[in-house]
């Protein structure tokens, strides 16, 4: 190993110690809201979830990361959360390092990637997606299409069958854990066209074609099946339109993508409406790089971007981070020319400035994401509601203590078959928040490890139809999830 090869691996082993130094805290949280519903769904339910997920209907056809990695998870770690969180955690640093050998395929210089893949690390907006277990179908997602591009270049290099074979399993596992890694396929028909300057168009075509066929072929039998088989999505949270959303959820998006929001500490739900300096950023950095007959840079990174992103684009109130965490490689590969060329600048005139601005570059996003952390830990809902703002943390507390308060008044006996919990006031957000933490019920089912187990949240005063003592229990709680005793109950 070369001197610059030991320090390249020195960087890219600190950056992941410092990513796992930011998001360390997060490990200490619980399950929340989808966690409970994937478990359940994988433990209790997989053959129904399998036919749901295979079969018709317009479910999400994610069965590595919605079904398979929460039946090992959960045989493995149980219901402890620490492991799912630091697996969380690592698989974003391995994303970190597959965005630098990808950028190291692009010819960005190896300082440059170190830097970039560093800001990919420490991204304020990709808090949610690390911190939430669920999101680990964006995490492996990621991790198996960067693999499918890394290798699907180098085979194309070497003619080597083998690396082609496994560049389309990676394309494979890459689809079977979420949608937008369809773009594997049109990403590297792309870097097949544009990578030779030379030849005639309808040659180029032909040999671009040639050499991405098994992963354009994978391709249409995945969008063949899932819009015939599984049929676009009409309703709930995943729901599609083709109308205004689609400008309206890119410019969004578009916002988000380089996380220099001027709302602070980063609690940033919706964009603001219209161009922000985010999207005057991007726009700067598009004109540099065709300023430098960086032509094919631009269409590249842009079409990775945009065809990473076009799933998300039509669908309606479902606009959040973690569908910004595949495509922000597109955005990569656009800024990181412009890192090395400000580097070129400062190692003109003084080379020994180089060194110390990549490290002041690395530590202002290690800095800016411990902040985004330790801030969705610290600042509450209210100043006298102690509950993190970030809805994914809040929900993880939430869950936490009504687990802690069930056990505690259950002794850890086997329950009913039936458990009514009803809210101490009317039905209103903080009795939503509860529900939503605990998985609409399923939480239960897995902290009693009873798959039958029958739960319904109402509001106080509501009939409880079907309520039966002999085979029910009744539990009150807060907006806390704690329970709380009849007579605090009725006090409420």
């Amino acid at each position: 190993m070369t001197g610059a090869s030991r320090r390249t691996v020195f960087y890219l082993a600190l950056i992941g110690v410092l990513c796992l130094a930011c998001y360390y805290p997060v490990t200490k949280y619980y399950f929340a809201q989808d966690d409970f519903i994937l478990l359940a769904n994988a433990v209790f339910d997989q053959d129904e979830t399998v036919g749901a997920t295979f079969g018709g209907g317009s479910d999400l056809f994610r069965p590595l990361t919605k079904i398979v990695y929460f039946d090992a998870a959960h045989a493995a770690f149980g219901l402890n959360a620490f492991p799912y969180h630091l697996l969380s955690i690592l698989l974003h640093v391995l994303d970190a390092v597959l965005v630098f050998v990808v950028l190291r395929k692009f010819r960005i210089d190896r300082l440059s990637s170190v830097v970039v893949s560093s800001l990919f690390a420490f991204h304020a907006g990709f808090f949610d997606v690390v911190a939430w277990i669920s999101c680990v179908q964006q995490l492996a997602g990621q991790a198996f299409m960067l693999a499918g591009l890394i290798l699907g270049i180098r085979a194309m290099a070497t003619r080597s069958r083998l690396t082609l074979a496994l560049a389309v399993l990676c394309y494979a596992l890459a689809l079977l854990s979420l949608e937008q890694a369809y773009a594997l396929a049109p990403i590297l028909f792309l870097h097949s066209l544009l990578r030779e300057k030379t030849g005639r168009t309808a040659a180029r075509l032909s040999r671009a074609l040639r050499e991405t066929a098994p992963y354009l072929a994978v391709m249409v039998l995945y969008l063949a099946y899932m819009g015939v088989v599984k049929g676009i999505p009409e309703e709930g949270p995943y729901r599609f339109q083709f109308g205004a959303n689609v400008a309206a959820n890119l410019l969004t998006y578009l916002d988000w993508a380089l996380a220099i929001s001027v709302a602070m500490p980063f609690f940033v739900d919706m964009s603001p409406s219209g161009l922000t300096a985010a999207h005057l950023v991007l726009a700067l950095v598009v004109l540099y790089n065709l300023g430098k007959g960086r032509k094919r840079v631009v269409v590249f990174g842009s079409a990775y971007y945009l065809l990473a992103i076009l799933p998300a684009l039509f669908l309606v109130g479902h606009t959040f981070y973690l569908h910004n965490y595949v495509p922000a490689v597109g955005i990569a590969l656009l800024v990181a020319p412009v890192i090395e060329d400000l580097f070129e600048v400062l190692r003109r005139g003084n080379a020994r400035l180089v060194p110390v601005a990549a490290v002041l570059v690395v530590g202002l996003a290690a800095a800016v994401c411990f902040t985004k952390v330790r801030a969705n830990e610290t600042s509450y809902v209210r100043p006298d509601l102690p509950l993190p703002k970030d809805f994914v943390l809040r929900r993880e507390v939430i869950a936490r203590n009504f687990r802690d308060e069930i056990l505690s008044t259950t002794s850890g006996k086997r329950p009913p078959e039936r458990i009514f919990l009803m809210y101490g006031g009317p039905k209103d957000w903080y009795m939503d928040n509860v529900a939503a933490a605990l998985g609409r019920g399923d939480a239960l089912r897995l902290i009693f490890s009873d798959p039958d187990l029958k739960v319904s949240f109402h509001e106080k005063g509501e009939a409880l139809d079907g309520y039966d003592p002999a085979n029910s229990a009744l539990y009150y709680f807060d907006y806390l999830g704690r329970l709380l005793t009849p007579e605090d109950f009725g006090r409420k």
